[in-house]
């Protein structure tokens, strides 16, 4: 019993270096304290992965590792691994000429399905009190930062994270995920959410998720006027319940544009909706409807 004590520091390290390593991480930095029985903390942690077209980088620490020492030594996985903060930084490689002629980073979707990444957790559960996730794209595209708080573990994965593009304040949304690809979705604009995605993912020629949504109008049309300012929309009140299919392929474009020309989307819907200052000779429509919504190719 001795000996499983003082080699578990050991074996917690050598497990996450492994794991980390079979994972495809490099330049993985792991330094460890032990301040209990059965308790580490990890003062510094750091990897990169290089992929063709991107480098990603992760920082996190201090982070506290519990672990039962017996299960530890029979499943090299721990009971919770918890942090206050961990930054991921996915930054695209190459100068700006390059990258406007080479292929567009993509990320292979299959292998980011819930069912496949809860089945890879070392720990029965993780908890991350601050997530910083930076979208470092090229010159002249504009940047993402996504921050917020996530807690998961073998059954469930909860996320409330704010949007940022250039430094634009696109609220926040919540994230929940369970091992069997069930999706839930929500967009907020001051805790109100304004969509609601609700459904499951699937992968088998392409990677589709079969849901329900609702849409607020107006807090979709507020969000879209901070998302592109450039755009005139007409004012918009009421709401949009739709029922179907949103297709991407396997591989799917890293950048938030490309991704949603590849996007493919089939729905039925039905609304209660009013529109007004669309022009002077229609000033408002009131719109009571059912039918069929088609996007593909950027067009709907």
């Amino acid at each position: 019993m001795i000996a499983i004590y003082a080699a578990t520091p050991y074996i917690v390290q050598w497990g996450g270096a492994r794991w980390l390593a079979e994972q495809n991480f490099q330049n993985v930095v792991l330094e460890m304290e032990r301040p209990g029985w059965n308790r580490m903390t990890v003062t510094r942690f750091a990897a990169q992965i290089e992929t063709e077209n991107a480098q990603v980088s992760v920082e996190a620490g201090p982070l506290t590792i519990e672990y039962t020492p017996l299960t530890l030594w029979a499943t090299q996985k721990v009971d919770l691994v918890e942090l206050p903060q961990s930054n991921l930084t996915i930054q695209l490689t190459g100068t700006e000429q390059e990258v406007s002629t080479q292929a567009e980073a993509y990320l292979d979707l299959p292998e980011l399905l819930p069912a496949v990444w809860f089945a890879l957790l070392p720990s029965e559960q993780v908890r991350i009190g601050e997530l910083n996730l930076v979208l470092d794209y090229p010159a002249n595209q504009p940047d993402w930062t996504l921050s917020g708080a996530l807690v998961v573990d073998e059954n469930q994965l909860y996320s409330r994270v704010r949007f940022k593009r250039d430094e634009q304040d696109l609220g926040w949304s919540d994230l929940e995920l369970t091992p069997d690809n069930h999706f839930n979705f929500r967009l907020l604009q001051d805790d109100t959410p304004f969509v609601v995605i609700d459904g499951n993912l699937k992968a088998e020629d392409k990677v589709s998720l079969h849901a329900n949504q609702v849409i607020d109008l107006g807090g979709l049309r507020s969000w879209l006027d901070r998302f592109m300012p450039t755009l005139t929309l007409p004012v918009v009140s009421g709401s949009v319940s739709t029922r179907g299919t949103f297709d991407l392929p396997l591989k799917a474009a890293l950048s938030p544009e490309g991704m949603l020309s590849q996007l493919v989307a089939n729905h039925s819907f039905t609304t209660q909706s009013t529109v007004t200052n669309i022009s002077q000779e229609l000033p408002m429509l009131a719109l009571n409807a059912a039918g069929q919504l088609t996007l593909a190719a950027g067009r709907l």
